[in-house]
């Protein structure tokens, strides 16, 4: 009895995880397209680095949501730069670091707006 109990008490952890994740992405908004310089300018003051490597796909997605403003982040190509990725633990790509902490995969401009705290 106790372990059904706690496989539901851990589902439900899950299931609520899952739904506050999806609903954060949602509320986080669509950053127009006049506000991107803007914001890419924000999250690079901001301390934001984005990891990256050639040839991945999901990196040049990464770099579509910025679009042109893609020139004002603060990123490392880690094809260039192993030993960097090697020391900020990088996993994956893109994967973005924000106060220490890595956050994987293609992020939209307002979602990382939204984590680093900047305005549009």
């Amino acid at each position: 009895m106790k372990v059904i109990t706690l496989l539901i008490i851990i589902v439900a952890i899950v299931l609520i995880s899952v739904i506050g994740v999806t609903y954060t992405g949602n509320m986080v908004g669509t950053v127009p397209n006049e506000k991107l310089d803007e914001i890419a300018k924000c999250i690079t003051k901001r301390g934001a680095v984005l990891y990256i490597t050639s040839n991945c796909g999901s990196c040049d997605e990464q770099k579509k949501e910025f679009g042109n403003s893609f020139r004002f982040l603060n990123y490392v190509d880690c094809s260039e730069h192993e030993d960097l990725c090697l020391i900020a633990g990088i996993e994956g790509y893109p994967t973005w670091r924000v106060n220490n902490v890595n956050y994987p995969g293609v992020r939209s401009p307002g979602e990382m707006a939204y984590i680093t705290g900047c305005q549009f």
